[in-house]
């Protein structure tokens, strides 16, 4: 048997084995962060297209802004869970996923053995296979990877028609423009790939004329080419986009545009600090990717840009592929598109970036010309490959909390990054806690979470309620169990050993680390508490609070609600002391450091009210409501320059802040006024 053989069956074997393995794996994978909302969206378009257009919700989503998205494999997946009439929707989700993951393997490998052979092939397919990023949103994120699919599939296609315009082969314009219909259909910046393929024919032709080797009927005949691929894959893609639909030429432009500046910011631990998402540090991608790979990915990618050969068909093809990696990601810097849930953005542009890294394993390999150098580079990359794999063997199913060892020690990590970002620990939680309330006998339970849990406990026996609880209002919710995670816990109480919680029975966890723990309510005299302090009963509630407080002494949300009920007392000492206790539990806790100011000016301290908005502003410049207290401060000073200058502020942030225009109108008036006066303040 020829290498060549043994290499394709080797190659075969990978491929057939990642079959089997990632569906049965992803029926461990949780709901993820967005799959709700996208379910949801899915609904609606099958009701769109059920309706012939009439019922338009899809086309009009105000919170989401899904109506710029066209998620067709989310339409796909909806409809074949009602075809099947399974009622577990998610776990038909997950296999079609990780089928969807399967294919981006597979395609990179095709074109790894297109441009490289079947050895580049097999290096491929294991450096995606032991890629815990990767691997683990195949299970769940029904966005990202069918996009990274849509995206491999469609360059291997233009890969492979480029190396003749003149004569396309039919199954490769088939393959083409279903590949490029299928990733516009999935996201607007599916437009990318038409985009590369325009490019790669223009520069095409650009060479033919240069050496006079095209004739008009030929030129006439590629543009004709081009042209119907280009203009069918677009309408295809369109098809199952109802927001698309209602104007094909100007809603997916306008719909790029919208989503390259993602309107929705949240909070992001990076570096050991919180950030706006559309606020973070410009190298915020490059760094998560240096920190999230398999570590031997970048110096093959150095060598694959170091041996791109100068012959032409070589230089286009080769240098298209790494063009396809580093300028969407260049683009995303420079243009400062607001990106969050580390590279999952940029997902796409992986398994093109892993095949750029196993050709040039292949081509190191091949230029040496001592076998046992050859088995020494390739006994380096085995060995590479050991830590990502034990790390998804270990951690799964959140093994795309990974960190590779340029960033560090993982319990340092787990202080300065964003771990469970996902919730994909979500389902081994709900399925741990349903288990131990059915052994438990329980005939009736309040759960509470800061994720939406209630498909998981739909079928339990014991009579149950499920409330959406944030992490830092939990004390103020009746429940006797809570699932807790630990996105968007402030670092300071993860540095301080306050998390977990009081209470936690069980942890799900990242290299030992806790991202996700399920809690026994220890006292419900908080959620009490608050009943008092709502039906003003103010004794009560300060002694339920105080009670509380003895139990669970690091719940900041029972510091804060018995200093409101000390300041509805007049006992502001009380109060400020409470609300100090609450800030050596959760340092710069915006709610404690607002009730401070509140508490200053009521004793007719200004200057010390200030400096707790102030402190306010510095974590947290996106505080809408500290900038309008702020300014009714200055106002209520005089300083109505400063007031009109944080209102201004408050503005740059959220222009629609119509309260916060309101107030800026009449601070302007009063300046006027005074100015007037002769009082220029």
């Amino acid at each position: 048997m020829n290498r060549s053989k043994y290499e394709k069956y080797i190659l075969i074997g990978l491929l057939v084995c990642m079959a089997i393995l990632m569906p049965i794996l992803s029926l461990d994978a949780g709901i993820s962060g967005d799959e709700e909302v996208h379910l949801d969206h899915a609904n609606k378009v099958i009701s769109y297209f059920s309706s012939f257009g009439q019922n338009k919700a899809a086309t009009n989503t105000p919170v989401t802004n899904l109506q710029y998205y066209g998620q067709s494999f989310d339409n796909f997946t909806t409809l074949l869970a009602r075809f099947f009439g399974n009622q577990d929707i998610y776990t038909i989700r997950h296999i079609c996923n990780s089928l969807a993951g399967w294919l981006c393997i597979l395609f990179a490998a095709l074109l790894s053995i297109h441009l490289s052979g079947y050895r580049a092939a097999i290096f491929t397919v294991l450096l995606l296979a032991v890629s815990p990023r990767f691997i683990g949103h195949s299970f769940n994120n029904l966005k990202d990877i069918p996009f990274a699919l849509g995206y491999i599939a469609s360059l291997y296609y233009i890969i492979k028609i480029n190396s003749n315009l003149t004569k396309i082969n039919f199954k490769n314009a088939i393959g083409l423009i279903l590949a490029m219909a299928f990733t516009i259909s999935i996201r607007p910046g599916g437009m990318l790939v038409f985009c590369y393929f325009i490019l790669i024919t223009c520069i095409y032709i650009f060479q033919k004329l240069i050496n006079k080797r095209i004739e008009k009927k030929e030129l006439f005949h590629i543009i004709n080419n081009i042209a119907f691929i280009t203009l069918t894959a677009y309408f295809i893609g369109l098809l199952f986009w109802p927001y698309a639909l209602e104007n094909v030429l100007v809603h997916p432009y306008e719909s790029m545009r919208i989503m390259s500046h993602y309107p929705i910011t949240i909070r992001q631990l990076f570096e050991g600090e919180i950030f706006w998402s559309d606020q973070l540090p410009w190298y915020y991608l490059l760094k998560y990717v240096i920190i999230t790979i398999p570590i031997i990915v970048l110096p093959l990618l150095l060598i694959y840009i170091l041996r791109i050969s100068s012959n032409n068909k070589e230089y286009m093809t080769k240098g298209l592929l790494l063009f396809s990696v580093l300028f969407p990601f260049l683009y995303t810097i420079v243009a400062q598109s607001n990106v969050y849930g580390a590279w999952r953005h940029l997902l796409f542009i992986y398994p093109p970036l892993i095949v750029i890294s196993a050709i040039g394993l292949n081509q190191m390999i091949s230029i040496q010309k001592k076998q046992w150098i050859k088995i020494v580079i390739i006994g380096i990359f085995v060995i590479s490959l050991i830590s990502p794999f034990q790390f998804i063997v270990k951690n799964h199913p959140v093994e795309y909390t990974y960190f590779n060892q340029i960033a560090g020690n993982f319990s340092s990590i787990a202080n300065n990054y964003e771990l469970d970002y996902y919730y994909h620990s979500s389902g081994k939680a709900s399925k741990w806690l349903k288990n131990y309330i059915e052994n438990e006998k329980l005939d009736s339970i309040k759960i509470a979470s800061n994720y939406n849990l209630a498909h998981y406990f739909s079928d339990l026996k014991a009579e149950t309620s499920f409330n959406y609880v944030p992490y830092y209002a939990r004390g103020n919710v009746d429940w006797d169990y809570g699932i807790f995670y630990r996105s968007l816990v402030s670092p300071s109480q993860i540095k301080h050993n306050i998390w977990p919680p009081v209470g936690t029975i069980k942890s799900i966890e990242a290299e030992n680390i806790p991202v996700c723990v399920i809690v026994k309510r220890q006292t419900k005299n908080d959620y009490f508490g608050k009943i008092a302090y709502t039906n003003k009963k103010y004794e009560l509630s300060e002694k339920l609070f105080l009670n509380a407080s003895k139990i669970d002494p690091g719940n900041e949300i029972i510091w804060i609600n018995l200093g409101k009920t000390y300041l509805k007392q007049h006992k502001y000492t009380n109060a400020k002391a409470s609300f100090m206790q609450c800030l050596s539990i959760l340092p710069a806790y915006e709610p404690a450091l607002y009730y401070l100011a509140q508490t200053e000016i009521i004793l007719k301290n200004p200057e010390k009210a200030e400096e707790y908005y102030h402190n306010i502003l510095k974590v947290n410049n996106k505080s809408f409501k500290t900038y309008m207290a702020f300014a009714k401060l200055k106002e209520n000073n005089f300083q109505y320059k400063e007031a009109i200058k944080l209102l201004n502020e408050c503005l740059y942030w959220n222009p629609n802040y119509d309260e916060a225009r309101i107030l800026r109108i009449n601070i302007n008036k009063k300046l006027k006024r005074s100015i007037e006066k002769g009082n220029p303040n």
